[in-house]
């Protein structure tokens, strides 16, 4: 454990000022998609690289494992990936796996109670332990420091919190940028309290191409997904709290929800926060990098299906030249949730 202590202490690696953007790869979350991969029961990264084959191949001994087989199992139940990255990061890394934050929220009730909630991270150990996880990772060292090396050459120089903290006028204690060379091209963005009022903040993400054998991160792929993942450590909270405006709109799901099954948002709840989150990004982008970015990013929102973001986008724009009355994104919230009585292009 303590040599498996000082390889993340290595892998991390502090890209910019107060606070910083730690850049690592988390065994937590390798342990959490390999047992995905085998599980077969989550879409993982579509680039067939040397290390998912070396990864496949030490593991596949164990793929009928209980906690291979116990995930098939409740992912067919609560088929939502994000919930199992937030327990994981709840724990202590491999092999011990344990408690070190009590699960927030209704991460319990989400996994179908405490108990199944507890038998599952009990499989985990028992995996961890039994496939020596830990070896495998360790032996991995100059894979995972020649992605984070990558991954520092493209952001050395660019502020992506500064921006990210001005717009919603609001902060985390910590920013974590997990890269996870298993993960789809998307991400996961949980957020995890450490204290009163304090939270650590996560952008999990995969790759978005190949160089070779390599899996790589893009400059354009890293801007939107920390935006966006981060994003959902101030977007969630602050919806969380408006139940009864959203339940005004609900109806506007029922053309939408089809859709938005299929690419991972089941509720209205979830389907409001990705139209806000998405549409906030394609303003960053405009802010940062130009008119050019933030057009195209609408337009890519809409061909995905998140047709309210046009309107949320000029809505936005009020919301940016008037900072004075509203301090932050939680003071302007009501003025973007009306939006949903509008019908999608209308102003």
């Amino acid at each position: 454990m303590k040599g498996l202590a000082l390889l993340l202490l290595a892998l991390a690696a502090p890209l910019q000022a107060a606070p910083p953007l730690q850049v690592a790869v988390d065994p937590r979350t390798e342990l959490l998609t390999t047992v995905q991969l085998l599980s077969s029961e989550v879409a993982l990264t579509p680039y067939p690289s040397p290390y998912l084959y070396e990864l496949y191949r030490y593991f596949f001994p164990f793929r009928q494992h209980r906690a291979v087989q116990l995930l098939h199992s409740l992912m067919s139940q609560r088929p939502w990936p994000d919930l199992y990255h937030y327990l994981v990061l709840c724990l202590s890394n491999p092999p011990e796996l344990a408690w070190q934050l009590p699960p927030a929220g209704t991460a319990e009730q989400d996994l179908l109670g405490g108990q199944v909630m507890e038998d599952w991270v009990g499989a985990l150990r028992d995996f961890a332990d039994q496939s020596q996880f830990e070896r495998f990772f360790a032996q991995q060292t100059p894979f995972y420091y020649h992605l984070i090396e990558q991954v520092d050459k493209k952001l050395k120089g660019e502020d992506l919190l500064g921006p990210l903290e001005e717009y919603y006028g609001m902060e985390l204690r910590e920013y974590h940028l997990v890269l996870s060379p298993l993960l789809h091209r998307g991400g996961f963005g949980p957020r995890l309290p450490i204290g009163e009022g304090e939270y650590l903040g996560y952008s999990i993400v995969g790759p978005d191409g190949m160089t070779g054998n390599m899996p790589t991160y893009s400059l354009h792929h890293l801007r939107e997904l920390v935006w966006h993942e981060f994003g959902h450590s101030f977007v969630n909270p602050l919806t969380a709290g408006r139940h009864d405006q959203l339940q005004t709109t609900l109806h506007r799901f029922v053309p939408l929800a089809a859709r938005m099954e299929k690419t991972g948002y089941p509720t209205w709840k979830s389907c409001v926060n990705e139209h806000l989150i998405r549409a906030i990004t394609a303003r960053l982008l405009h802010r940062v990098v130009g008119d050019e970015a933030g057009a195209k990013a609408v337009q890519e929102e809409v061909s995905r299906g998140f047709v309210y973001v046009p309107a949320l986008c000029r809505r936005l724009e009020e919301y940016e030249t008037k900072r004075a009355a509203y301090p932050n994104l939680a003071a302007f919230l009501p003025q973007l949730l009306a939006v949903f009585d509008e019908e999608p292009g209308k102003n």
